[in-house]
């Protein structure tokens, strides 16, 4: 399962690393933007968009070291291809679930609602990350 790339980088321990911390940032920053929009109200904080941004970027970062890690091993055209592929994943979930929370959600939704999709893609990431970086460091 091991992959070291040609100046003997272990990719595998490497991309899963930066994966892990990109995913727990992703969470930690949507969480903190969650509390902002919660204190001062949904607009009424410039934190609120940098949060949102930084925590985009991580999260972006993040499924793309998630597919370059479970694509370790393989040739740098496949890791590109797998890390590309992550990124596609998690705007994939965060879509699936804006629509499904666009069925369900109530006639006049509070903020929460809308922030729902950002909740469950950096869940999802961060899930997969994990299991991505136990198996990877077990081996």
């Amino acid at each position: 399962m091991g992959g070291v790339d040609d100046t003997g980088v272990d990719v595998t321990t490497s991309s899963s690393r930066v994966a892990l911390l990109a995913a727990v940032a992703a969470v930690a920053l949507w969480s903190a933007k969650a509390a902002v929009i919660g204190v001062s109200g949904l607009g009424r904080n410039p934190a609120e968009d940098a949060l949102f941004f930084l925590g985009l970027a991580a999260a972006l970062v993040g499924s793309a070291a998630l597919g370059a890690a479970r694509a370790a091993g393989r040739s740098t055209v496949t890791r590109v291809a797998a890390a590309a592929a992550g990124v596609l994943a998690l705007i994939v979930v965060a879509g699936l679930t804006q629509a499904v929370v666009a069925l369900v959600q109530p006639s006049d939704p509070s903020w929460a609602w809308g922030e729902l999709n950002l909740w469950v893609a950096a869940l999802a990431l961060l899930t997969a990350t994990a299991v991505t970086y136990r198996r990877r460091t077990k081996s």
